[in-house]
């Protein structure tokens, strides 16, 4: 994740969870009960964990990682909806203890299986690029103008990936869909937003106009 987003999603969740309180069973003895002190980056957990971040490439999505680890029975309002709630079992990882549930736990499954669905998709859209161009030598970084857009765009994949919901899911397509309009029309990218939704993530005309006609009387 590029430093810029990571410092654009950390002031999100600070704002999101200034007044949250976790609960006292996830509280360690001397500890505070504020999950807003622990969101001060990797360094601040047990080297075991930056180990395992590191190992399995998390490290780089520790913005991700820490929303996942949340304690679901404290976010799971609407309020917090921003926040991605993975898996049945989330708490605060704080070290090698927490670290053994987390490995044992079905969240780590799907931390690596947004991972790989991102990948595929990325996948997806190079080859089908490739193959409209007649450019066998296009390389992924090549769809992009730079690494800023590249990861925006990867962003709205994740988003896509991780959200359960229609309802989440749609609004995601809806500022990906602006996000490709104004990236194709300014050159950023090397597709557009019309062959990624219906040759990429298999969504036809109709349906992208309906959800651009449903937020569209929303955001008025």
């Amino acid at each position: 994740m590029l430093k810029k987003t990571k410092e654009k999603h950390h002031r999100e969740m600070l704002n999101e969870l200034d007044e949250v309180i976790l609960d006292k069973e996830y509280i360690i003895k001397d500890e505070s009960p504020y999950l807003v002190d622990y969101l001060y980056g990797v360094s601040d957990i047990d080297s075991k964990i930056e180990e395992y971040l590191d190992e399995t490439g998390l490290d780089e999505e520790w913005i991700m990682f820490y929303r996942c680890l949340i304690n679901k029975e404290v976010l799971n309002s609407d309020e917090y909806d921003k926040l991605k709630i993975i898996g049945e079992a989330l708490f605060l990882m704080r070290n090698e203890n927490d670290l053994e549930k987390f490995k044992n736990d079905d969240v780590t499954k799907d931390l690596n299986k947004i991972k790989d669905d991102t990948k595929e998709i990325l996948e997806k859209l190079l080859n089908f690029i490739k193959n409209k161009e007649n450019n066998p030598n296009l390389t992924e970084d090549n769809l992009f103008d730079s690494e800023d857009i590249k990861g925006e765009f990867v962003g709205f994949i994740k988003e896509h990936n991780a959200l359960r919901s229609e309802e989440e899911k749609e609004k995601n397509i809806y500022k990906m869909d602006k996000f490709l309009k104004n990236a194709f029309s300014n050159k950023k990218i090397k597709f557009n937003k019309t062959d990624f939704f219906k040759e990429i993530l298999g969504l036809n005309k109709s349906k992208i106009n309906s959800i651009q006609n449903k937020y569209k009387k929303e955001k008025k």
